[in-house]
């Protein structure tokens, strides 16, 4: 079986963090397939916020068993972070 992964990251600096999750997986022996959609490409504005992304992610259709949300820890702690993904993940 392959995990499908969705990667959502801040900006497109961010990317290189892909093939760390592929990485991982490899490591623990689990096949994955990593999408990391640029959302800035679509027509309509989305949103900057976790939520936001989520919606519009699946909006769109993909079918996903893991989320990787990757937010820096400039804005806040580990913990409000943390906090903001979980919320987001309940409103989405």
């Amino acid at each position: 079986m392959t995990v499908r992964v969705l990667f959502l990251s801040e900006g497109t600096s961010d990317q290189g963090l892909v093939s760390h999750v592929e990485g991982i997986a490899a490591d623990l022996g689990v096949a994955v397939t990593v999408s990391a959609p640029d959302l800035r490409w679509l027509r309509s504005r989305v949103g900057h916020s976790v939520t936001d992304k989520l919606r519009t992610t699946r909006e769109l259709g993909g079918a996903y068993d893991l989320a990787v949300v990757q937010r820096d820890a400039d804005r806040g702690s580990p913990d409000l972070r943390t906090t903001e993904i979980a919320q987001a993940v309940e409103a989405a």
